[in-house]
């Protein structure tokens, strides 16, 4: 009897555990392959128009080179999909999974920024 009830508990506490690392693994970064696809959807999607083809910025939008190193997931997400400071929305073009590649690419952008600012 305590056998079946010391398997059972192994049994939770490995499911628990495996339940746990599988959540954990995307936070460990993108792959190689939805990074690639966030550039991309960079291209596709007319970020260049004011980012640039490079997104070392333009006239129409800022630098985006160590946009990795300054800001978090969250806020690369909120300003893809609601704007602000000058930036369109892009929430109603975007669907969720493209927000989230963008933002991978985003995210291996951690250059120092070549303009002075």
């Amino acid at each position: 009897m305590w056998r079946a009830r010391w398997n059972r508990r192994c049994m939770y506490a490995a499911a628990l555990a495996l339940a746990t690392l599988s959540t954990a693994v995307p936070a460990l970064g993108a792959s190689q392959h939805q990074v690639a696809r966030g550039e991309s959807l960079f291209q596709e999607k007319g970020c260049t128009h004011c980012h640039g083809e490079t997104a070392a910025g333009t006239d129409k939008g800022p630098d985006l080179s160590g946009v990795g190193r300054r800001l978090k997931r969250s806020a690369m997400e909120h300003q893809i999909v609601d704007g602000g400071d000058q930036m369109p929305a892009f929430g109603n073009v975007l669907q969720p999974d493209e927000v989230q590649r963008l933002v991978d690419f985003l995210r291996t952008q951690k250059k120092k920024s070549g303009k002075a600012h």
